[in-house]
């Protein structure tokens, strides 16, 4: 299938995200995946966790590969000495994540970046508020302001490699033109965005840098997979 532009160079500046439904990307080969995801991939209990893994690793190696001009399944993946998920040869930095009906790749090649898909749970739970809002930030209590908190936060701490080990009651988020910034304690900076998916699902993308160009894809959520849109969220002027 084409990939409507995603095959292109991807240059410095520049971010992508892809989101998919999991029913479509689900479709692409498991054959792409390498031992170690498949071994993971057996490993689930329920049917549902095996498809998201096999749609989020299938989908990665499917982009990851147009935008190198390499086969999907000789890509090589290895983990930092973080834990966060690399290419072997480091040719660009990628990020994958994955909630209920949803999943989510961010590429860029010059800094890192972070990811993160939440989808709304029923019931409704208490939110813990205090374990994530900085004393600076508004004292909101809804559910959808939660959710882009959390996915704000969370792409962020995948961005930087520590994951729920990062305090994100110490995170603090500024609402930009641009974007969204996000500080730290100890004054590390990132920028962010955040858009919703569907009516339930919040996205959210961080990087450690300023993008020049950031781009998305949402795939169809019905039948083999094709693309339902592509869409430039902000360029930089020439």
């Amino acid at each position: 299938m084409p990939l409507e532009g995603l095959g292109a160079p991807l240059h410095d500046g520049e971010v992508r995200i892809v989101c998919a439904p999991v029913a479509s990307a689900a479709t692409l080969p498991s054959a792409w995946l390498d031992a170690g995801e498949q071994q993971r991939w057996h490993a689930y209990r329920f049917a549902a966790d095996r498809q998201r893994h096999h749609a989020a690793h299938a989908l990665k190696r499917w982009v990851i590969g147009a935008v190198l001009g390499a086969s999907p399944q000789r890509l090589a993946f290895a983990a930092d000495a973080r834990g966060k998920p690399r290419l072997v040869d480091a040719a660009l930095h990628f990020n994958l994540s994955h909630s209920g009906a949803w999943v989510s790749l961010a590429l860029r090649r010059d800094a890192e970046v972070g990811v993160d898909v939440e989808q709304a749970r029923e019931p409704a739970i208490p939110l813990p508020w205090p374990a994530i809002r900085h004393p600076e930030e508004p004292d909101l209590t809804d559910s959808a302001s939660f959710l882009k908190a959390w996915t704000l936060k969370e792409a962020v701490s995948k961005c930087c490699g520590q994951g729920l080990a990062l305090d994100f009651s110490r995170l603090r988020l500024e609402q930009t033109q641009r974007s969204i910034d996000c500080y730290d304690d100890a004054r590390r900076h990132w920028h962010a965005w955040h858009a919703r998916l569907d009516a339930s699902t919040h996205l959210a993308l961080a990087s450690d840098a300023a993008w020049r160009r950031l781009r998305w894809w949402r795939l169809s959520p019905a039948g083999e997979p094709r693309w339902a849109e592509c869409q430039t969220v902000w360029a930089a002027p020439r």
